[in-house]
């Protein structure tokens, strides 16, 4: 008896609940009719009773072949309503369920390529790599300066222009090819030129096809010991900080 009540009030747009059978539609749309037919029984019972007693037979025959004939056609034309329906219901749902999972697949392939297109791109430009100067070695007033690569990408065709200030002038350098590997193979001999506060400063600027960044070498002598900071930044007048090295 609950579970007939569930489905009677349940929400008609409720998508918890189970999808309702032909016969539970019925139900649901039906209950109403089915109180009044209930309290209309008794009442044409008993009048039909008295016709009947008074020898109406033709009338009272007549009238319960219409009840049959019109109750019998009512349910019927909802039955085949009600089917109709919740096969039309059915049917556009399954048809979302799979648009659904279209949707869901051109999603994901649309991100595994956007993905590949990016790793792709990456290698062709270098991706967000960039590579900087680390001192190998110091021998005398010169230093060996060493490449490195910081990221996922090898970078080409690196130009470097190097010098010992901001207006002195510069040396330029290329670099052939460079990844995590092979920094060995584009170290540079570089003259250092000690201040009287027994600092220097080595400046690089590096140029790579859309993009350039700056670095700053400072070292600095120190009880017969030298010691190394670098900064790298985006640039010249961007000093959004790359990679930084303390002294060592």
């Amino acid at each position: 008896m609950m579970s007939f009540f569930k489905i009677i009030f349940a929400s008609y747009y409720d998508e918890d609940v189970r999808p309702r059978s032909v016969f539970e539609q019925l139900a649901l749309e039906l209950w109403i009719a089915a109180v009044i037919a209930t309290i209309y029984t008794p009442l044409s019972i008993h009048y039909s009773y008295v016709s009947k007693q008074d020898g109406n037979l033709i009338f009272f025959g007549i009238q319960e072949f219409l009840k049959a004939f019109f109750f019998a056609g009512i349910f019927t034309g909802h039955y085949i309503r009600v089917n109709k329906a919740l096969r039309t219901d059915h049917n556009f749902k399954k048809a979302e369920n799979k648009m659904l999972n279209v949707s869901k697949q051109l999603e994901e392939q649309s991100n595994k390529l956007e993905e590949r297109t990016n790793q792709i791109l990456g290698h062709l430009t270098g991706g967000d790599s960039f590579c900087y100067y680390s001192i190998e070695e110091v021998k005398g007033d010169e230093v060996i300066l060493e490449p490195s690569l910081k990221g996922n990408y090898a970078l080409t065709n690196i130009t470097c222009s190097i010098s010992k200030g901001l207006f002195e002038t510069s040396e330029i350098v290329n670099i052939t090819q460079l990844n995590e590997f092979n920094g060995f193979n584009s170290r540079h001999v570089r003259e250092v030129v000690w201040k009287e506060d027994k600092e220097a400063d080595i400046i690089i600027g590096f140029f790579h096809l859309h993009k350039e960044w700056l670095q700053l070498l400072t070292l600095v002598k120190k009880d017969n010991k030298i010691m190394v900071g670098t900064v790298v930044q985006s640039g010249l007048f961007d000093e959004t900080p790359l990679h930084t090295d303390e002294y060592v």
